[in-house]
């Protein structure tokens, strides 16, 4: 897997190095038949998700838009791009067993240079790091290999002794002050955990989130959904896959993923981009699914297409005495939605129905 170190100062556009960047990372992904990941850092914390709402999915659209240019343009519509968010995923990059290269500007390479001599600490075996010629007209890069210092800490460093009685003159003569530190100790790492999960909470607002769709071979569309209502969760997401037995009428219907393959890939797409929530992946036969019978469902994630059906699930909870469930809709994926600043939209108009044709004519 190829990484992109993408650094974003300004929320509300994408600029114009960072679009090269993701261009070069695009072309270096299709040149070497691998898969494209690029991991977003922001310069400056997001207080929470939902003040942000429109402005993150915004930036998503645009680097999909920049990504896909770049695929169409190589006869490369299919290729494998996740955008994902380092603060909010839930693990280290550095530690993937699969990262292979990093491409980054010049002035974040100290950092991805300590990546590799973690995981040479952690013995995982070391990537290439490409640094990105941010100056130059033309995209052009140097590609170097990093050989990080690795600093082995020996058992005499450490002060290890494995005689069992020898740590004991390093206790304290007076037990009850040891037991009380302990507790005290103890005290303060279980503050440390409720004060992380009230951050949590402040950033993503909602305990358990829900979404459906057909999700059949997962496009940048059902991405940019999918990564929008992970964010929104500090608990659990809830994604209804519609059945096959809801999909036969559907257009080169032989062409239709399996429900299970369809689940799996979910599944798969939210262990990348949100690793820290629980996910439920179900099957759903009807319009509603869990949204109508799960009363810990508190958000809903939906287009502008599908907003009346979300409002349909209100209308259905009210009937069984539930409380209602708070709406939020994506728009940069709708049809009516033209372009994100100066990007050209067209290129998230990407559909299942449009693969499953592609695939026809292969």
């Amino acid at each position: 897997m190829l990484c992109l170190y993408l650094t974003i100062d300004n929320l509300e556009s994408l600029s114009a190095s960072n679009q090269t960047n993701i261009k070069t990372a695009s072309l270096e992904a299709i040149e070497h038949s691998t898969d494209l990941c690029v991991l977003v850092s922001f310069s400056h914390p997001i207080a929470t998700v939902d003040t942000h709402w429109n402005d993150i999915q915004s930036l998503l659209g645009n680097i999909y838009v920049v990504q896909l240019q770049v695929a169409y343009a190589n006869q490369q519509p299919l290729m494998e791009c996740n955008v994902l968010f380092e603060s909010w995923c839930g693990y280290q990059m550095a530690f993937e067993p699969n990262l292979s290269r990093v491409l980054v500007s010049p002035q974040y390479a100290s950092c991805i240079e300590e990546w590799n001599s973690s995981r040479a600490n952690a013995g995982l075996g070391l990537f290439e790091i490409q640094i990105l010629d941010t100056t130059a007209v033309t995209n052009t890069s140097t590609t170097i290999r990093s050989t990080p210092t690795i600093t082995t800490v020996g058992n005499n460093s450490l002060n290890i002794n494995k005689e069992p009685n020898a740590v004991s003159h390093h206790l304290s003569p007076n037990q009850q002050q040891r037991d009380h530190t302990v507790a005290v100790v103890k005290e303060n790492k279980e503050e440390d955990k409720k004060q992380q999960q009230r951050q949590q909470e402040q950033v993503h607002p909602f305990s358990r989130v829900a979404l459906g769709g057909t999700f059949d071979h997962i496009h940048a569309g059902h991405k940019i959904l999918l990564t929008m209502a992970a964010l929104l969760t500090n608990k659990s997401i809830v994604v209804g896959v519609t059945d096959d037995s809801m999909l036969q009428s559907k257009k080169h219907r032989q062409f239709i993923q399996p429900t299970e393959k369809r689940i799996g890939s979910v599944e798969r797409y939210l262990h990348s981009v949100r690793r820290n929530v629980e996910p439920y992946v179900v099957p759903i036969c009807d319009p509603f699914g869990p949204t109508i019978t799960d009363p810990a469902i508190d958000a809903l994630v939906c287009s502008k297409e599908t907003l009346q059906g979300g409002e349909a699930v209100n209308r259905e909870r009210q009937k069984r005495n539930m409380d209602p469930i708070e709406l939020r809709v994506i728009d940069v994926i709708s049809p009516n939605s033209t372009s994100i600043g100066s990007q050209d939209m067209s290129a998230l108009k990407i559909s299942s129905s449009w693969i499953r044709q592609y695939l026809a004519t292969k």
